[in-house]
């Protein structure tokens, strides 16, 4: 099933040369789009929610770190190495032997996800967003399906994380700051 998705995937995005920059935009640069794309969104729309870009930023960092730390310590080649002679990188990856988690999925997963937790609304059409960028990454062919699956669930479990501690401080803050009597 993980090959038959990672082929299903692969020879849909080599279709066409349109097809193909789609794939390279959409696995490459669409998750720094997402990233800039949220405090432009703020900003324009004169909004004050400023914790949740912070609290999603850091999701996705850490999202983006342990993912890292697992390839590092659990090295699987990824498709395009394991099935050479019929799969071709449409770009280049830093890691060739880091294939699981999808480490650009999970930042993407939990940057979005924990603006999804704290009910940002923009944060479910960054979603697809996230889920554009791990469809991208197994097009490509640099990652299977079980690959992006686990980069997601990753983000997702941080962002809840991120998400608890954020609020954990807020609770703090509200408690130690002494009320000023309105008179």
């Amino acid at each position: 099933m993980n090959e038959e998705l990672l082929y299903f995937f692969y020879n849909a995005a080599h279709t066409s040369p349109f097809a193909e920059t789609v794939v390279i935009l959409t696995g490459v640069w669409l998750i720094f789009a997402l990233a800039a794309l949220l405090p432009l969104v703020e900003i324009l729309s004169g909004g004050r929610q400023w914790r949740s870009i912070v609290v999603a930023f850091v999701s996705g960092f850490f999202s983006l770190s342990i993912a890292a730390g697992i390839a590092f310590l659990f090295p699987v080649q990824r498709p395009f190495l394991a099935h050479s002679d019929t799969i071709t990188p449409l770009f280049t990856v830093l890691n060739p032997i880091g294939s699981f988690p999808s480490g650009h999925t999970a930042a993407a997963a939990g940057f979005v996800m924990a603006l999804i937790f704290l009910k940002r609304p923009i944060g479910f059409v960054l979603l697809l967003g996230a889920l554009a960028v791990g469809a991208a990454r197994i097009a490509a062919g640099v990652h299977y399906p079980v690959d992006v699956a686990a980069g997601f669930l990753l983000g997702g479990a941080v962002a809840s994380i991120i998400v608890r501690i954020s609020a954990w401080f807020d609770e703090e803050a509200r408690i130690t700051t002494p009320a000023v009597p309105m008179h």
